[in-house]
């Protein structure tokens, strides 16, 4: 492996660890599209150069989802409650998005990871959060628990850590943006765990 190529994967970690880190979305946004240019680049195989990034994308993500989780929680940023009422849908969404990911081609992978990238730049563009100092309004338990199953299923197909979906839905439950950010942070490490532990099961051999 060449020295442009070492080069090329630091500063795609650099990227997406400030990106998650200071933003509490997913560092996904960046490693994905770069992984599949540089694995592309280095002749992978093309039906499975889309599976590669993803999965690669998502265990390079632990690191970086476990240092943020730590400081966040330093800063008392992380709502462990809503974390604990989402992990039964995170764990299982993200082994479910992994299969499903898994029966898809490469290129109807990057056609729907295209997709919710031009979806969520202008979700972005419209949406316009409001600052709140009223505590935080969850709904009940159950709903949480689904809300964690499609995140971490999104989450998985796409390569992502959820932060990119954890942090607007935080903000529609007035949670202030730092917190939103602290437990986007928490959420992540558990569905870049959980999904790159199902690639690499799903992907075996």
């Amino acid at each position: 492996m060449t020295l442009f190529i070492l080069l090329l994967f630091a500063v795609v970690g650099v990227g997406a660890g400030l990106i998650g880190g200071l933003l509490g979305i997913s560092g996904g946004l960046i490693t994905v599209p770069s992984l599949l240019f540089i694995f592309t680049y280095l002749d992978f195989p093309k039906g499975y150069v889309m599976h590669l990034a993803i999965g690669t994308s998502l265990a390079s993500m632990v690191i970086n989802s476990l240092s943020s989780t730590m400081a966040h929680h330093q800063r008392d940023g992380v709502i462990w409650k809503l974390v604990r009422a989402l992990l039964p849908g995170l764990v299982l969404g993200s082994v479910l998005g992994a299969f499903i990911a898994r029966e898809l081609t490469s290129n109807t992978l990057q056609y729907v990871f295209g997709a919710f990238v031009i979806l969520l730049g202008i979700y972005m563009l419209l949406s316009h959060p409001k600052q709140t100092r009223n505590s935080p309004q969850l709904p009940p338990g159950p709903i949480v628990t689904i809300l964690g199953f499609i995140i971490a299923t999104l989450s998985n197909i796409l390569g992502l850590g959820g932060g990119s979906m954890v942090v607007p839905a935080m903000l529609a439950f007035r949670v202030r943006m730092r917190r939103a950010i602290g437990t986007s942070a928490a959420t992540g490490l558990i569905i870049t765990t959980m999904g790159a532990i199902s690639y690499l099961y799903f992907g075996y051999g």
